[in-house]
């Protein structure tokens, strides 16, 4: 399967649509999505795992907002790194058998 419509399951109406859509998203839709990504995961990620180490508690909220502060930040610039690494696998992944 390749983002270019060839192979099997990208022929679906759904996949299509997504297909579509990542065709044509602009660099400001790219980065303002990048933004909203990565907040919801560091904030999601920083208060699970402070919620892991410390248990429910006054002192986990404020290490878990602290934390936050400091994972966004990093997730923002490490998408950025990372995305066409995991890109490149996604593809290898997918791509049709014998090609």
């Amino acid at each position: 399967m390749t983002m270019d419509g060839a192979g099997a399951g990208w022929d679906h109406p759904a996949a299509l649509s997504i297909q579509k859509k990542a065709q044509t998203m602009d660099k400001r839709t790219i980065i303002v999505t990048q933004i909203f990504m990565t907040c919801l995961m560091a904030l999601s990620m920083s208060g699970i795992m402070s919620l892991i180490a410390l248990g429910p508690s006054a002192e986990w909220f404020a290490t878990w907002m602290k934390q936050f502060i400091i994972a966004w930040p990093i997730a923002f610039v490490m998408t950025n790194i990372l995305w066409p690494i995991a890109s490149a696998g996604a593809r290898v992944v997918l791509r049709p058998r014998g090609a």
